[in-house]
């Protein structure tokens, strides 16, 4: 409730009033009691009160962060919190000022503060930029929106900070049906609903990255986790413009661009005797052109080794092994009156060293992107970019032979995507093309001669068109219920002439009353995935050469798909808690055709008659910002993979419990434990015999408890990590959860 101006109440002293020529007086007490009363009153009634409101986009309802709010006569200001929330304190005498908000990329908003009611929404409309003679697109292309209706989870910059590990693989643990695997070798490797990890596809930026490196699965050990900025998961193997081959689901990782000059630095120590060093610079170099880049350098001495032999037991000890890596990522922008052009280097190398044993790899790419309008035409986005993947081992044999093993991988990716935007409805067009380069050679060299035992050298063309159309409407009878259809479409074409038509289709329904929303959703379609030069190469067992362009193929692997699910969200303006949601999803996934590969060995097998149907449920539930300082979340996967042999150790089940603080004087802590069900897998022993390995399920908890205090322009931030952290889990090969203490300190200016 407000005091407006014309409400004040005002208390005067009466002079005293003499009846029928009386000399009455009044009592010294009685006047003290009056004035007394009157000065408590003024008092109370002068009092700041709050003003709190919510600030959305208009079109989507999605919370802006980070929008300005401010009272202009008077200046008092503020910014909305991650759900978009703003309390701004104001005098009764201010009640006349102007409430004014604005966000970068929309419209403003101002009202007189005695009209504005209390606990209001605010939306925004999302409109055309204009900034120092600059003109570009606001809304940038987001082919993840485009997508049919699945489930999704989004990790922010502000969790990724909260929980401070240096291990990207530890930001996924909260993640309902999300697993990684892998160590510095192999890399760190997600896997979505009991997938493969080569069956989720990984875009940085908008560059797809699977394809450096042998596995062809993306390696996220690319990407410290000080340059993301945020990361969204979407789940599910019928996405039409990005999953192409993504049987489990794609994850889009967007890094940070600052565009305002500040400087950034952070180092790191830890469990192993691991060292970090990590700095970060952003320079606006003028008004249209600016710069970012950010570099880590890392060593560790793991103590651990990896045989094959060992396959998921406890590992050997040895203290000599060396683990170095560096991280470089640059960026340059260029901001037109139609667009915006940037260019993107991000490298990752990698030096590991132990007795008999090293292993450098030094993967790359280039990208180059334009998004705005283009000949008057606006919602174009140009993407073309280079990946270089080279992975060489060189290993010590006997008599002093040397073993070597170099692969190189290259892969050129062009890709134009266009968005037509109607009234009611919307098109989303998507074209590209790939083209891929396999090198391999494995040679024993000894007595100063080499002996070429295996050797590959391959490349292949696809071309691929895609597009998805999107219907809305309100329904007229419940104009709050919004109906949203999908219906999407793909063609992919190899040289050799091979064609692939794919389909999905979706709905989504949207219930909004006062703080409530509502979403249920179901889609269904199928996918390809194309089995990769290595993998022809390997199968095959041939030598190739460039000119064998159209290789005795093996057939695609199919994937049928389907889910249904909802989520159920409150947002209340409230000072007690800003929200709460909950969502639920069952799924199943076919696949067919599936290429049969025994687990941990490079070579794979022949048998390409595999079947398997993984079905599954996924619920979580989240509160934010109770008693405006706690964030507790919770979620829980069940899976039933019908034949583990083409899908290997694969937990059955998975949950956790999180709960993240944030203190108004610079404190916060996160704590999570989490539970990872038992998995199986096969193998062969010394007689060709299939055996079964079984990994037990195991219980751990990941910590974090830091400080950030400011010192004139600079923040400073203090933090303690610990990692799994009741070393439960036996250390085995793909879960990687041994136990890991760091401290860091960073600067930020």
């Amino acid at each position: 409730m407000f005091f407006r101006a014309r409400d004040r109440i005002h208390c005067c002293f009466l002079p005293n009033r003499h009846k029928s020529g009386s000399k009455m007086r009044t009592p010294r007490v009685f006047l003290e009691i009056v004035a007394l009363f009157c000065l408590l009153a003024t008092s109370m009634f002068s009092q700041t009160v709050k003003v709190v409101g919510r600030v959305v986009d208009d079109s989507t309802l999605a919370p802006l962060a980070g929008a300005n709010v401010q009272l202009l006569g008077s200046g008092k200001g503020t910014v909305t919190d991650d759900e978009g929330i703003f309390i701004l304190k104001a005098a009764p005498d201010e009640q006349a000022d102007i409430l004014f908000v604005s966000f970068l990329g929309y419209g403003n908003y101002r009202i007189p503060l005695f009209k504005f009611h209390n606990k209001s929404v605010i939306a925004l409309h999302l409109q055309a930029l204009s900034l120092a003679g600059v003109v570009v697109s606001a809304e940038q292309i987001n082919l993840t929106r485009q997508e049919a209706p699945h489930a999704r989870n989004r990790i922010s910059f502000a969790q990724i900070e909260r929980l401070g590990s240096s291990e990207i693989s530890d930001l996924f643990k909260s993640v309902p049906s999300v697993r990684m695997e892998g160590n510095d070798l192999d890399g760190r490797r997600i896997q979505i609903r009991g997938s493969n990890a080569d069956e989720v596809n990984v875009y940085v930026d908008g560059v797809l990255i699977n394809d450096i490196g042998a596995s062809n699965s993306a390696d996220l050990s690319l990407l410290p986790t000080e340059s993301i900025d945020n990361i969204e998961i979407i789940k599910g193997g019928n996405l039409t413009l990005l999953g192409n081959g993504a049987f489990g689901g794609v994850v889009y990782i967007t890094t940070k661009r600052d565009q305002k000059r500040s400087f950034f630095l952070k180092t790191k120590a830890g469990s192993f005797d691991s060292k970090y060093i990590t700095g970060e610079i952003n320079l606006p170099l003028s008004r249209h052109f600016f710069m970012n880049y950010l570099g880590q350098y890392n060593t560790v001495f793991p103590e651990v080794e990896f045989f094959p032999g060992e396959r998921f037991a406890t590992k050997s000890k040895n203290k000599s092994i060396e683990s170095r890596k560096q991280n470089h990522q640059l960026n340059l922008g260029y901001v037109t009156r139609s667009g915006a052009l940037n260019a993107k280097f991000i490298g990752y190398f990698l030096d590991y060293s132990k007795p008999l044993w090293r292993d450098n790899r030094n993967n790359y790419f280039f990208a180059f992107s334009y998004k705005g309008r283009i000949l008057g035409s606006k919602d174009w986005e140009i993407v073309a970019d280079h990946l270089h993947g080279d992975d060489r081992i060189d290993r010590d044999a006997e008599r002093g032979a040397l073993f070597v093993s170099d692969f190189v991988s290259k892969r050129v990716n062009v890709r134009v995507s266009k968005k037509f935007k109607g009234a009611r409805s919307e098109f989303q067009f998507l074209t590209e093309y790939f083209h891929d380069e396999l090198q391999s050679d494995q040679q024993v060299r000894a007595f100063g001669s080499a002996n070429t035992f295996y050797q590959a050298d391959l490349y292949d063309n696809r071309f691929s068109t895609a597009g998805v159309f999107i219907a809305r409407d309100k329904l007229k009878k419940y104009p709050n219920v919004t109906w949203k259809t999908y219906l999407g479409t793909r063609l992919d074409v190899l040289v050799n002439g091979e064609k692939n038509l794919t389909h999905s289709v979706g709905v989504e329904l949207q219930w909004r009353k006062a703080h409530w929303t509502a979403r249920p959703y179901f889609n269904f379609g199928n996918n390809i995935k194309y089995p990769t030069l290595r993998d022809n190469a390997f199968i095959r067992l041939l030598d190739q050469t460039p000119s064998d362009t159209t290789l005795n193929r093996v057939e695609p692997e199919d994937n049928s798909s389907w889910e249904g699910g909802f989520t159920i969200s409150f947002k209340p303006i409230s000072t007690f808690y800003r929200g709460a949601e909950l969502s639920f999803a069952v799924f199943k996934n076919t696949v067919t055709n599936k290429i049969l590969r025994q687990p941990l060995e490079e070579i794979e097998l022949t048998a390409q008659t595999g079947r398997n149907e993984t079905t599954g449920a996924e619920i979580s539930i989240k509160v934010k910002r109770l008693f405006n300082r706690l964030d507790i979340s919770s979620s829980f996967t069940g899976l039933d993979i019908s034949n583990p042999r083409l899908y290997p150790y694969k937990s059955d089940r998975n949950y956790n419990i999180r709960v993240e603080y944030g203190g108004s004087r610079g404190l916060y802590f996160s704590a999570l434990t989490f539970h990872e069900g038992k998995s199986t897998a096969w193998f062969l022993d010394e007689n060709n015999n299939i055996q079964i390995d079984t990994v037990p399920s195991f219980n751990d908890m990941d910590l974090s408890l830091g400080y950030r205090f400011r010192i004139a322009a600079s923040e400073f931030n203090f933090q303690f990590t610990g990692n799994n952290i009741f070393d439960s889990s036996g250390f085995r090969f793909f879960l990687l959860k041994k136990r890991f203490l760091q401290f860091s300190l960073s600067l930020r200016y």
